[in-house]
């Protein structure tokens, strides 16, 4: 998969059937801030009509930083 914010990640479903999937991937080396060029791991699920994503980056210490995010489909008017 591919993100519109710079990173890409390769995912796999679940070994047990669980609505998730989970995977590595990385961060692009010409991306500012401190993931750039980064390797993480990925968790996407869904819960009821969300998405929820679990990004963990392992940080220069060696410390592990989660990026936590919750997406939901908004409703578009006009019926489209």
């Amino acid at each position: 998969m591919t993100s519109n914010n710079g990173w890409s990640a390769t995912v796999r479903q679940s070994f047990q059937g669980k609505p998730f999937v989970a995977g590595k991937g990385i961060w692009e080396p010409n991306v500012t801030g401190v993931y750039r060029g980064k390797a993480f791991y990925l968790n996407l699920g869904m819960k009821d009509d969300k998405l929820l994503m679990l990004m963990t980056v392992p940080g220069q210490d060696g410390t592990l930083r989660n990026i936590k995010a919750i997406f939901e489909r908004e409703a578009r008017s006009g019926g489209a």
